[in-house]
Order: structure tokens, then sequence, then C-alpha cells
């Protein structure tokens, strides 16, 4: 007991040493929002950068842009912000999750889009259904071996 009691408090001095990072996101977000707003034609660059550099607020990022598009953008506009967050964000799951969820709260129309974007840029899915087999139909999943289907005789 003393001695993990004397491990905790070594290791609580030792960490606050230990320099901490705080991102404040609404700055990211207020600076994303005036450098979009003076050249919209650079929104996925933007975008693709601030993710890069601030993963921890790819949500409010991605909000943000897409939210920059206004009442009439398109699907395609949403995809291409999605798309380009998540290839900036990387192997950065966490990020990832946070971008997808981020673009469904601020464009639920388009959350079919959203998904299918992820799921190509390597998020979500791909080849990780374990009913995939290769080599099968497309779309087409044998039953398992004790489920095949069961022929009865009968007597002409």
């Amino acid at each position: 007991m003393k001695k993990t009691l004397f491990f905790a408090l070594c290791t609580a001095a030792f960490a606050g040493d230990a320099p901490i990072k705080e991102v404040d996101c609404n700055k990211v977000i207020k600076a994303l929002q005036m450098a979009i707003d003076a050249d919209e034609s650079k929104t996925l660059e933007l975008v693709a950068a601030q993710v890069a550099a601030t993963p921890e607020c790819a949500n409010q990022i991605v909000q943000t842009a897409i939210a920059a598009g206004g009442p009439n953008i398109t699907s395609a506009q949403v995809v291409a912000i999605v798309t380009a967050a998540i290839n900036a964000a990387g192997s950065n799951q966490s990020a990832v999750a946070s971008i997808v969820s981020g673009a469904s709260t601020a464009a639920p129309q388009f959350v079919p889009a959203i998904v299918s974007a992820a799921t190509l840029a390597g998020f979500g899915g791909g080849n990780d259904n374990p009913l995939d087999i290769p080599g099968g139909e497309e779309g087409v999943t044998p039953p398992p071996p004790n489920m095949a289907p069961q022929t009865t005789d009968t007597d002409p």
C-alpha cells in the first residue's frame, strides 16, 4: 500500500512537469471561418490544413466548412469536404469518426453520401465484413454449412 501510494505521488509529481497542449477550437474555427469568407474556393485546402494541424477540432472544422456552403450546399460539396478532412486525418481514427459525426450533424440530409465517402476513403467498412467471401457473387452470401437447405425424401 505504501509503495503504491509512493509511486502514485511520484507519477503525479512528474506528470505536472509535462507540457500539456490544449487547443482552443473556438480560435481555430474563427480563423477558418475568416479564411473561407476571404476565399471560398480554397475551402478544401483550408479544411485539410486545419484537420492536419488540429485533429482534436475536426468535428467543428467540418461543421464550419459545411455551414459556410450555406443552404444551397450540394451533396458533392459535402462529400468533397468530408473526403479532404478524412485524407488529412490519416490514420487518426478518432479524428475520422469526429469528421463523420460533424458532417452528419451539419448536413443530415446527406448522411448516406457522407458514409459512402468515409467508406471509400478507407474508414468504416470496406473489406472488414467477415461475411464477404472471396470469389463469391457480389451481394450474395451463402448460408453457413449447418444452415444449408435440407432436402426431403418423397416417394413418387
